[in-house]
């Protein structure tokens, strides 16, 4: 289930339920703790965060012409759909420009606290270094060439300009499969409930399909 929950400019913002439930995890255990400042500082750099991350991808979408698109964040993330089908140079930049967004977010924020030190309070804090951490680790892992991941999306449009599609979706499901066992083992070993999970969602996204870039353009 979809909420659209406004506009930035001609792009749609929508919201799934399961966004809601994983805030309501993050945030609802530290209340009955009686800690609720952090995990709900938390929740609003993921939200924020995941915005900015697929605005990176609609901006530059629209900039091509392939617009008006929707922004849907969800319970592991966000996508953005895009109205036109791009073109492997085209998806392949607008593949990066959502990594790129998070990461001039991130060091905005770091840029702010770095000026501003003792002067902040303590929840601006709290949040300017949430937005470091989170926009650093997701931008960067969005990048793995792992499709339906940013970097999977990219390496794919990249082959498509170089291969043949059959060889070219072959290489990016293989990839694909093998890094997304490699996260889930990881996250297996490390006790992460997340990670594990996105490495399943990601075996499964490149198992008995074509790996050809997708028209949503996010991860």
């Amino acid at each position: 289930m979809n909420w659209t929950v406004g506009h930035v400019g001609t792009t749609r913002l929508q919201l799934n339920v399961s966004a809601l439930l994983i805030l309501a995890l993050l945030v609802l255990p530290g209340l009955e703790q009686g800690v609720w400042v952090r995990p709900t500082l938390l929740a609003a750099a993921l939200v924020l965060s995941i915005l900015v991350h697929e605005l990176g991808h609609a901006a530059l979408a629209d900039h091509f012409g392939l617009g008006p698109c929707r922004v849907l964040v969800h319970g592991f993330g966000g996508l953005c759909f895009t109205k036109g089908t791009p073109t492997h140079s085209q998806g392949l930049r607008i593949s990066l420009a959502g990594p790129a967004a998070g990461l001039v977010l991130g060091a905005l924020a770091w840029g702010i606290a770095h000026l501003l030190g003792d002067a902040l309070t303590g929840p601006v804090a709290i949040l300017l270094a949430q937005l470091v951490r989170v926009n650093l680790f997701w931008s960067l892992f969005n990048l793995l060439p792992m499709s339906p991941l940013d970097g999977g999306q990219a390496l794919s449009h990249l082959l498509h300009l170089r291969l043949s599609p059959a060889r070219a979706q072959g290489i990016t499901r293989v990839l694909g499969t093998t890094l997304g066992a490699g996260v889930a083992a990881w996250g297996l070993w490390q006790q992460s409930f997340f990670l594990g999970l996105i490495g399943l969602m990601v075996i499964g996204h490149n198992r008995g399909r074509p790996s050809a870039p997708d028209k949503d353009v996010s991860g």
